[in-house]
């Protein structure tokens, strides 16, 4: 296991399958022996108007979305930060799903091997009532 690198990623969509998902925030770290560290965070324009719902949820609003990054300008960076990691998330199969949307969107194919947090408390905490 210690020769087996992993990134933890959070993110913020919208959209519905089998629509193309937008990311609209993206946040990228990496464990450095016991924590982590965050490596790569942005707001991301999804080049369309975001939903009043994620916009009240997260304070995102068009205007400040504007002035990000489109999901192309930083598709590059996150393929290196992501290359010969093990991706680590809750709900990991959902950000997979989300990043391939987006990479299939610009005409990439994306797969890496996937950690899902909310299936691994499932195993280890079984009688919970809540994994969220």
């Amino acid at each position: 296991m210690q020769d087996r690198k992993f990134a933890i990623v959070t993110m913020t969509t919208f959209g519905y399958k089998p629509n193309p998902l937008r990311i609209v925030q993206l946040s990228i770290s990496k464990l450095k022996g016991e924590f982590y560290q965050t490596i790569f965070t942005t707001n991301i324009n999804p080049e369309e108007r975001i939903p009043n719902y994620i916009q009240e949820r997260t304070g995102l609003t068009d205007s400040i979305l504007l002035k990000a990054p489109t999901f192309s300008d930083v598709a590059n960076t996150i393929l290196q930060e992501l290359e010969n990691h093990i991706l680590v998330g809750h709900n990991a199969s959902f950000l997979h799903y989300a990043l391939q949307s987006e990479f299939k969107y610009l005409g990439y194919s994306f797969k890496i091997p996937q950690l899902c947090t909310m299936r691994l408390a499932k195993k280890l905490m079984p009688n919970m009532t809540n994994y969220e």
